[in-house]
């Protein structure tokens, strides 16, 4: 358990000195959450409430499927992995650090958020919305962080996959609720965005219904088929 608490804390110190992670993971979010919510959220507060939503979800998918998804890969390539396994933590143990540590970083730029929308859009909360804003953070991380994982694994030989990653990511972006109500506009594209995790986790954040089959569904597949390919991966080395 100490050498867990102390793989967190090497997780912060990563962080702290990663300037462009810095900047999109903290003040990025920010910029986009006063952009928005000053052009159209000054005659309503919901809407305020609505965007501050999506920043979060943005912000998740974007650490789960880059930071932690993309960066594995070149923990792997680097040697990092083949140093795991001298150590008592195995791969998952290590992956789920990294994970925590983007729940406490990314629950810092969502207070952070808060106040903002406070101060400046005098929008009230409730404890009802920071118990949603830590679920669907802690949920919708450890949910994109697997997806991110597992796709950064299938292509481990082939260096295109950044942008396999970023085509996803867009999709999951575009198809969903994050930044406008997109079933009003249209009924197919959003009847699309629903069969992905984003708008599950966008409902957490909402304190709206959600879809917990399809979002554990999200959550499972990827996770079984990330222990089948590290194994397979661990073999051929």
């Amino acid at each position: 358990m100490t050498f867990f608490f102390q793989t967190l804390k090497f997780h912060f110190l990563l962080f702290s000195k990663a300037k462009q992670a810095v900047f999109f993971t903290l003040f990025f979010p920010v910029f986009i959450f006063i952009l928005f919510s000053s052009i159209w959220g000054m005659k309503s507060i919901e809407y305020v409430k609505f965007i501050m939503a999506g920043v979060i979800a943005m912000n998740i998918a974007s650490e789960g499927m880059f930071s932690i998804g993309g960066v594995i890969k070149e923990y792997y390539t680097s040697g990092l992995m083949k140093m795991l396994k001298k150590t008592p933590l195995n791969i998952t143990i290590y992956i789920t650090s990294l994970i925590l540590s983007r729940v406490i970083i990314i629950s810092l730029v969502t207070l952070l958020i808060s106040i903002i929308a406070f101060l400046m859009f005098h929008v009230d909360f409730f404890l009802n919305d920071f118990i949603h804003y830590f679920l669907g953070i802690l949920i919708g991380l450890f949910t994109f962080s697997f997806i991110g994982l597992t796709l950064s694994y299938t292509a481990i030989k082939n260096k295109g996959n950044v942008g396999i990653l970023n085509v996803v990511y867009y999709i999951l972006i575009f198809s969903s609720n994050s930044f406008y109500p997109i079933g009003d506009f249209n009924p197919f594209l959003n009847s699309i965005g629903n069969l992905f995790p984003m708008n599950s986790v966008l409902n957490i954040l909402r304190s709206e219904n959600v879809n917990y089959i399809g979002l554990i569904i999200w959550f499972i597949v990827p996770f079984i088929s990330f222990q089948i390919l590290i194994k397979k991966i661990k073999n051929n080395r």
